[in-house]
């Protein structure tokens, strides 16, 4: 089921008025992002995903937390700022944690993406919303699926296609730009984007979850962040142990 805040309950953001007076016309009083049918499924699914992971509780909440901001804001094709806010939410409760740029295939084809990753397993808030190539694909946790809770079939990663121009200028991107806008009121349309969606996401999950941020040491934390080149499928790679219809797909097509 979706959630609903009452009009005359305290916002969640922490703001102390209620939230009718806040955040309400931001929100539409829904906290859940997701379609009511999907809900439930993607929830559970990670839980299962999940269930030995460690800090497994912080991950699902903020993860959810992430894509209820995505869908409330209608940001799509996001991905190269919504994944930084991920990675320093997770570097933020002491996950090794990277953000990851470069191209992702699909049966469908090839796109440019940004992701998440920990410990070498993907983390994708926002692949669910590159409708154009993949529209029934969901947010991915630890490599799976949310819909299916199945491995996902999708190529993170392949080296043998270039990046677009303005994809591959993010690597010379600081994330300096990020503490500039919470600390120093830096308006730059990126870093208020960016920085925007950090506090929200903050006060969110303080309030709603418990789960509380040291400010100081996750800007820190931003600080030393930066894109990361993923090239998981070098042009010379072996079929063999990777998902060999989609690979052998791409390169026949070539």
């Amino acid at each position: 089921m979706l959630t609903k805040i009452n009009a005359n309950e305290l916002c969640y953001c922490g703001s102390g008025q209620k939230f009718k007076c806040c955040c309400r016309d931001n929100d539409n009083g829904t906290i859940i992002p997701a379609e009511e049918n999907h809900q439930a499924r993607w929830e559970a699914h990670a839980d299962k995903i999940l269930h030995d992971v460690d800090k497994n509780y912080e991950i699902k909440k903020i993860f959810f937390t992430l894509l209820e901001l995505i869908n409330g804001l209608k940001w799509r094709g996001a991905c190269h700022f919504a994944s930084p806010v991920l990675c320093g939410l997770f570097r933020g409760i002491g996950l090794n944690a990277n953000v990851c740029t470069g191209i992702v295939a699909t049966y469908e084809g090839c796109f440019n993406h940004s992701w998440v990753e920990v410990d070498d397993k993907v983390y994708d808030a926002t692949i669910w919303l590159q409708t154009k190539v993949l529209p029934d694909n969901a947010p991915i946790i630890a490599n799976r699926n949310l819909e299916t809770g199945e491995e996902t079939s999708l190529l993170y990663g392949i080296d043998w296609l270039p990046l677009e121009p303005d994809v591959s200028g993010l690597f010379e991107m600081p994330f300096s730009w990020v503490v500039n806008v919470m600390v120093n009121g830096d308006n730059a349309p990126l870093g208020m984007m960016v920085g925007d969606a950090f506090i929200k996401i903050i006060q969110r999950l303080n309030f709603l979850y418990g789960i509380h941020y040291d400010i100081p040491e996750l800007f820190k934390k931003l600080v030393d962040m930066k894109y990361t080149y993923a090239n998981r499928y070098p042009v010379d790679s072996q079929i063999a142990g990777h998902t060999s219809s989609l690979l052998s797909g791409l390169l026949e097509g070539m």
